[in-house]
């Protein structure tokens, strides 16, 4: 795996992890946002490795 796969991946982990917590903080208003702002994310980012592929 490439370093950037890897931090792409990490970053990813992360920020899913910070929305879990922000959930169960009862923190729905900004939790809901970055969860919208996550499934943008990773949807253009399935488009992007759909298109690159070798």
């Amino acid at each position: 795996m490439k370093k950037m796969q890897k931090a792409i991946v990490w970053i990813r982990a992360i920020f899913w992890l910070v929305v879990v917590v922000l959930t169960f903080c009862n923190m729905m208003m900004l939790s809901m946002d970055l969860m919208a702002i996550g499934m943008f994310l990773e949807a253009v980012n399935c488009l992007y490795t759909f298109y690159h592929q070798k």
